[in-house]
């Protein structure tokens, strides 16, 4: 659990540099997918692996 969605693309980020290759995952739905983008530009820029799962709540 991480207390905004940019802090978990930060946090995926991070566990991916620790693991040594290992993956980083996060997750955001609806809205939370752009604060999401904001996190994950650092892990992008450093080439660290991480996966982000992006979706929309049903009605």
């Amino acid at each position: 659990m991480a207390h905004s969605e940019k802090t978990a693309g930060y946090m995926a980020g991070g566990y991916a540099r620790a693991a040594h290759g290992a993956p980083g995952k996060c997750m955001a739905q609806n809205v939370g997918a752009a604060n999401l983008a904001a996190g994950l530009q650092d892990p992008y820029l450093a080439c660290s692996p991480v996966k982000a799962l992006t979706g929309r709540a049903g009605p």
